[in-house]
């Protein structure tokens, strides 16, 4: 038994199988059995002698008439296309120099308002203030994530200098300062 009879044991009958679209076949015309050939003894073409030097069809010329147009059509849509860019980006260089401007003021703003915050001794204070319970409660929370863990001296040691030199600097400065007013 081959293949082929094993896969027709399940298969219908022949007419109702599926046949192919004879009217999608090239040269046949829907109804006739027989291919439709181009007649081509009806119409002999003759070539120009230098045809091989300079090959040129009709479709060739027609070809070279829409080249031209398309690059004359193209040139045209780029010179609009452009003088449109061009016009866009003078309004946007035009807002843009506002926006600038806008910002540079805010900016000034900005900077003058922080200035006269930072040179405020209250807000130098509370700055201050910050830092230090910030550092503190680093060192806690530290401390308390491993109070378990075995402690090298030199670290205990290195972070208690550095607070001791946090402190004292910020004590120096605002001593200085105060002396000052």
């Amino acid at each position: 038994m081959s293949y082929a009879d094993i896969a027709a044991k399940n298969a219908p009958p022949p007419s109702e199988q599926p046949h192919p679209d004879q009217g999608l076949l090239e040269g046949h015309i829907e109804g006739t059995e027989q291919p439709v050939l181009p007649d081509v003894d009806s119409k002999v073409t003759v070539a120009e002698s230098d045809f091989k030097e300079h090959p040129r069809t009709e479709t060739s010329e027609e070809a070279k008439e829409i080249e031209a147009r398309a690059k004359a059509e193209a040139a045209q849509k780029a010179h609009e296309l452009r003088a449109e860019a061009e016009k866009q980006a003078g309004k946007f260089k035009k807002e843009a120099k506002k926006d600038i401007k806008k910002a540079e003021e805010e900016g000034i703003k900005a900077y003058q308002w922080l200035k006269a915050k930072a040179s405020d001794p209250q807000v130098q204070k509370s700055a201050i203030s910050l830092i230090n319970v910030a550092s503190v409660g680093a060192v806690g929370y530290f401390s308390y994530k491993h109070w378990n863990e075995r402690w090298d001296r030199r670290v205990v040691s290195a972070v208690s200098v550095g607070l001791v030199a946090l402190f004292g600097g910020q004590t120096a400065l605002f001593t200085s300062k105060s002396k000052k007013e």
